[in-house]
């Protein structure tokens, strides 16, 4: 007894070439309506940040908050 060995169609969907055209516009449509909220934001922060350690002062975690908080504003 002989068998015929079936073929496997292979699916014929996008090419590699074109799947990375589709990936390339995708990704720069999203940076594209991403970018446009950030230039109708207001100036951040409109008002003074306070930053609450819950060390004693003088300990290197207080340092490091207080140069933080300097940068900051």
């Amino acid at each position: 007894m002989t068998r015929k060995l079936q073929t496997i169609q292979r699916n014929e969907g996008l090419s590699r070439r074109d799947w990375m055209g589709q990936a390339t516009a995708l990704g720069a449509a999203s940076l594209w309506g991403l970018s446009s909220g950030a230039l109708a934001q207001s100036a951040y922060p409109n008002r003074p940040i306070k930053l609450m350690v819950p060390w004693p002062p003088g300990q290197a975690t207080d340092l490091a908050a207080r140069v933080l908080g300097q940068e900051l504003s």
